[in-house]
């Protein structure tokens, strides 16, 4: 993946999660790597014991459908507790529309 070139653009990604910065030190990278796989696992694990426990899932959710992943992978998606269903994130932009007028 590409570095931002703008600093502030950078910012914006690391505070979403998302780093592309490249680690100095290769036992800083594996403890990121290992922080993030964690984090992955457990959201996992908690999204399909109790389907209130959704941020990362409705982040992704999001994300997928302004990307246009397709329906099917997005389902996929949601029986591995990656993703939510569609719906919940169709209506979670309906809600943070109405909450933005």
């Amino acid at each position: 993946m590409e570095m931002p070139s703008d600093a502030f653009e950078a910012q914006i990604f690391e505070s979403e999660g998302i780093a592309y910065a490249s680690e100095k030190s290769s036992a800083h990278q594996r403890f990121r790597r290992n922080h993030h796989l964690a984090t992955t696992i457990c959201s996992m694990v908690m999204f399909s014991k109790n389907r209130r426990n959704n941020g990362i899932q409705l982040h992704n959710g999001i994300r997928f459908l302004a990307c246009g992943v397709s329906e099917r992978v997005n389902n996929y998606l949601h029986k591995l507790a990656l993703t939510c269903s569609r719906q919940t994130a169709i209506d979670a932009l309906e809600t943070l529309a109405i909450h933005a007028v």
